[in-house]
């Protein structure tokens, strides 16, 4: 299967600090699920068995 550029995701270019960028492997490190604290509520993340990412409550 060929990948179109039109396909690939648009990354930040290098040194470009308005938004940052994280993949999902420097989130996970391995682990298939993560906890996020925002404010007083903490959210779930999870990557599925279909690669797809989820994100509760």
């Amino acid at each position: 299967m060929t990948v179109e550029a039109s396909d690939r995701p648009v990354l930040p270019e290098k040194g470009d600090v308005t938004q940052p960028h994280y993949t999902s492997d420097e989130i996970f490190h391995g682990r298939k699920i993560v906890l996020i604290s925002h404010g007083d509520t903490t959210y779930r993340l999870q990557i599925t068995s279909q690669q797809k990412l989820i994100l509760t409550k």
